[in-house]
């Protein structure tokens, strides 16, 4: 939206689709078949688009249908140009205890006068999600993009990485070999599938090393997940650690409860 008068010259932060009538973002359709993306949905359109920003929260709501993962694809400018990629939500229900919201912040800089759109993939055939965006100005210069790591776009999932008896951290997985670009900072997202949830903490690590030399880099985040098909903080705040290109990265996980329930699907959303 445009940038009220009254604000002058200091920092702000505005949405760009978010539906006032609904009091959700804008409505995101996957394509005919599982697993392939929708078309792209504007946002916000070049000419609306008067600032440069350094920062973005994206904000997806999904409304049970039917059980299904998403991956979300931000694009820019009129050719929709992707720069952030398969961000991870869910519904894990077809009653009001499974809608969720799903909230990613980044320090992504996005220029002014270009177009900004979404689309959307599925595990289910035409399913919807809603988006929004927020975008920040003012501090640092944002970034360029965002890639994920551990994705896998083909079955709209992540990367499995399974605790072991309870209250112990389980091996780790690996979630790329080699990350192709230096990432200055990442996030991540970790999914339940769809199917029988057990009421569970889970906690996971992000390393980065050798097979057996992992060093932890991130450690400590808390997921919440409930009998009832609910989650809460499945995605963690924005991580500024520095990992080089060429690095291995992997992670491991633990629950408060021996169960293959809390196997969590995970992605790391890394920051270029």
């Amino acid at each position: 939206m445009p940038r009220p008068a009254w604000q002058g010259g200091g920092a702000f932060s505005t949405e760009s689709g978010f539906d006032y009538s609904t009091t959700k973002g804008t409505a995101l359709t996957a394509g005919g078949s599982a697993h392939v993306l929708g078309s792209v949905v504007e946002l916000l359109s070049a000419a609306d688009n008067l600032y440069q920003s350094s920062g973005l929260t994206v904000i997806i709501f999904t409304d049970p249908v039917a059980e299904a993962r998403f991956q979300i694809v931000l694009t820019m400018g009129a050719d929709d140009v992707p720069f952030l990629w398969d961000l991870y939500a869910s519904e894990s229900a077809t009653t009001a205890d499974g809608e969720s919201v799903f909230q990613y912040n980044f320090p992504i800089g996005i220029p002014s006068g270009v177009k900004i759109g979404a689309q959307v993939r599925s595990t289910t055939a035409s399913e919807v999600a809603t988006v929004a965006i927020i975008r920040s100005v003012g501090g640092a210069p944002g970034y360029q993009f965002c890639y994920p790591i551990g994705s896998d776009p083909a079955a709209t999932a992540g990367t499995t990485v399974a605790r072991t008896s309870s209250n112990t951290f389980g091996g780790w997985v690996e979630m790329d070999p080699s990350i192709p670009y230096a990432i200055k900072g990442f996030a991540v997202a970790g999914i339940k599938d769809a199917g029988s949830w057990s009421e569970a903490n889970i906690s996971y690590q992000v390393g980065v090393g050798a097979a057996g030399e992992e060093i932890i880099i991130r450690s400590g985040d808390l997921i919440r997940q409930l009998a009832r098909e609910a989650t809460s903080n499945a995605v963690s705040p924005f991580v500024p650690v520095g990992v080089a290109a060429g690095q291995r990265i992997a992670m491991r996980a633990q629950s408060s409860v021996n169960d293959i329930d809390s196997d969590l699907d995970y992605i790391i959303y890394g920051v270029a």
